[in-house]
C-alpha cells in the first residue's frame, strides 16, 4: 500500500499582504497622485462634485482618499453646508502654501513647452 503524505500549501499572497501595514509612498519614489485642485479651493469652498469635474480622469475613490490626506494635514476643512452636501474650504495653512504652488505650477507650464 503507498501511503501518500499530505500536502502542505504556502501561505496565500493575499493573506500576507491584507496582514501587512502599507505605508504610502513618499514623493521621492516618484509617487505622482492626482490632487484636488488648490486653486479652485482657493476661489471658494468647493463640493466633491465640483473637485471631481474640475480634476479630469480622477476616481470617486482616489479624490476620496486626496481629500482624507488633506484633511489629515490640516489643509482643508471639511464643512457641512445646511442643506445639502458638504463643502472644502482651505484653512490658513492651505492658503499660505498658494504662492509656493503657483510657483511651481509656473514651472512646470515652462517645461512642458521647451
Amino acid at each position: 500500500m503507498v501511503r501518500s503524505t499530505p500536502r502542505t500549501r504556502p501561505p496565500s499572497t493575499a493573506a500576507t499582504t491584507a496582514a501587512t501595514p502599507t505605508t504610502p509612498p513618499s514623493p521621492t519614489e516618484g509617487d505622482i497622485r492626482p490632487v484636488p485642485h488648490p486653486f479652485t479651493l482657493a476661489i471658494r469652498p468647493a463640493r466633491f462634485g465640483e473637485l471631481r469635474t474640475a480634476i479630469d480622469r480622477i476616481s470617486v475613490k482616489m479624490l476620496a482618499g486626496r481629500l482624507r490626506e488633506l484633511l489629515d494635514a490640516g489643509l482643508i476643512t471639511h464643512d457641512r453646508l445646511p442643506p445639502g452636501p458638504a463643502a472644502y474650504p482651505l484653512t490658513t495653512d492651505g492658503r499660505a502654501l498658494l504662492p509656493a504652488l503657483e510657483r511651481i505650477r509656473c514651472w512646470s507650464r515652462r517645461r512642458r513647452t521647451t
